[in-house]
């Protein structure tokens, strides 16, 4: 699974997935075996969508991709926004 693929998944399904409860924020990372850029073959993706949530009770049972690509739910806390560093 390429980064560019994952991406464009991610792009189409970014609302609903903020529709699960908890969801503070969500990207792209590299899966296991991603270290080598997708040199050497893998019938492991490369990369997947980790979406990160409050709480442990945030985590969905289903799904688990969409088209294809893997959803990883980590347990962050809730974000908050932090002020502008000065300089």
């Amino acid at each position: 699974m390429e980064y560019a693929r994952a991406k464009k998944v991610l792009d189409r399904h970014q609302e609903s997935i903020w529709r699960y409860p908890g969801v503070q924020g969500m990207g792209i990372e590299g899966a296991p075996g991603a270290e080598d850029g997708g040199r050497e073959p893998s019938p492991e993706p490369l990369f997947r969508i980790v979406v990160h949530v409050d709480t442990r009770a945030d985590v969905p049972d289903a799904p688990r991709s969409v088209e294809g690509v893997p959803l990883r739910f980590t347990v962050s806390g809730e974000f908050t926004a932090q002020p502008a560093p000065a300089g």
